[in-house]
């Protein structure tokens, strides 16, 4: 059952917010209401629906950018979306309002190729996952366009990173293609290091009972901890609960679902909606049996698609390969 929430609960919590008898009350803004979906699709470009995305939900417009290939979005507090391109290295940001006739405000390039996942951290610095050039990257604000140098995040045990993303205590989590493992790094950080692993955990897939190592392709993390990695041979999502320590296994794997009449491509680079439903992109691998499909919480071994938006002419999809919310 999908996850809403309901806008009663934000008018009681700015009520109380607002009836603060401090002397002088700080007001967090939240950040813009995540009116849209954006697809970084390989083939098509950056496809933006409007909420609620269903099965039926046809495209508001796509985005091109400076090239082709779009395999990374990620949107900050301000609404601001960032769109990483695999074939060449370039980011692309575009400014609010972001309309069918946008282009980017401005294009960083950072001097590394084949980036596949993007993440804002609390503080609002980008950071980057490279699988071909085994690294991951940070960039602090201000952003601007041009030739970018950043902050490189280096570790002798990186085999593949695919992804990062941050839990609430700030830890850093990636998954790995390569490797075939989590690996967890705990602040303070070390630029560019080598950086040393808390905790690895190795990527085992559940086909028939038997688990076998398999490829890390993606992963999303929610409020709660709760981390998802999408699995590249079997298909599978692993659910992993916090803490992340050696020796953790996953606490459930969600079978590959049925689109367009066959089973699905890889899960890539998904992520939580604000109301908590987790979305995944699944690839080309799968040819036509490619989309984006929406998994309600809570998440376990049993959980099946409450929403499968399909790969082709109706959602301009073919290789949906990031997803990100925003407005």
């Amino acid at each position: 059952m999908r996850n809403i929430a309901f806008r009663c609960l934000s008018f009681i919590a700015l009520t109380a917010a607002l009836c603060s008898c401090a002397k002088n009350p700080v007001i967090s803004i939240p950040p813009p209401p995540a009116a849209r979906l954006y697809v970084a699709d390989f083939n098509n470009g950056v496809v933006a629906f409007s909420q609620p995305v269903m099965s039926t939900s046809t495209p508001l417009f796509t985005l091109i950018g400076s090239a082709a290939n779009p395999s990374a979005v990620v949107v900050d507090s301000a609404g601001n979306l960032y769109v990483a391109h695999y074939n060449v290295p370039n980011i692309d940001v575009y400014h609010q309002p972001i309309t069918a006739a946008s282009t980017p405000a401005f294009t960083m390039n950072v001097a590394i190729g084949n980036i596949s996942g993007l993440s804002m951290d609390k503080s609002g610095n980008l950071w980057g996952a490279s699988e071909s050039s085994a690294e991951v990257f940070e960039i602090a604000p201000p952003f601007a366009g041009g030739p970018v140098t950043p902050l490189y995040f280096t570790s002798a045990s990186f085999n593949g990173p695919v992804d990062v993303v941050f839990n609430s205590s700030g830890q850093m989590l990636v998954p790995e293609f390569n490797g075939k493992s989590l690996l967890a790094f705990t602040p303070p950080f070390a630029f560019p290091g080598p950086n040393v692993p808390a905790a690895t955990i190795a990527l085992l897939n559940n086909v028939g009972g038997v688990h076998n190592p398999d490829q890390g392709a993606g992963c999303a993390i929610d409020l709660h901890d709760h981390l998802i990695i999408g699995l590249n041979t079997s298909g599978q999502l692993a659910i992993f609960n916090p803490p992340f320590a050696t020796g953790n296994t996953a606490a459930g794997w969600v079978a590959p679902p049925t689109i367009n009449g066959g089973p699905s491509g890889e899960p890539l680079h998904s992520t939580f909606d604000p109301s908590g439903n987790l979305w995944v992109p699944y690839g080309q691998f799968g040819g036509a049996n490619a989309g984006v499909v929406e998994y309600g919480p809570p998440f376990t071994s049993s959980s099946v698609p409450t929403v499968i938006l399909a790969a082709g002419a109706s959602s301009g999809l073919s290789w949906p390969f990031g997803l990100a919310f925003g407005p």
